[in-house]
Formats: structure tokens, sequence, C-alpha cells
């Protein structure tokens, strides 16, 4: 994967819910107060 106009990383763990779904979260939020913001969310368990 190529993420060339990432403003925003966010780092999340597939080891439980609560993790993804506070990733997610913060997502909808930083769309919602800037949508001109990219956000891109990895799974750093399963980064190969």
């Amino acid at each position: 994967m190529v993420y060339r106009e990432t403003d925003i990383l966010v780092l999340s763990s597939s080891y439980g819910g609560g993790h993804l779904r506070a990733a997610q979260a913060l997502m909808e939020a930083v769309s919602f107060l800037d949508p001109h913001k990219a956000c891109v969310l990895i799974d750093f368990i399963n980064i190969h």
C-alpha cells in the first residue's frame, strides 16, 4: 500500500475490538472536523 497524501496516520491494534473502535472514532472525528485531511488507519499487528 502506498499513501502519498496522508495528513494523519492512526496506528491501532486488532487485538481486541476496543482498539479498533477507538481508532475508527478518531478517524470519524477528524473527517467531521476537517474533511480535507487524509486520515489512514494501520493495524500494526498485521503489518508484514
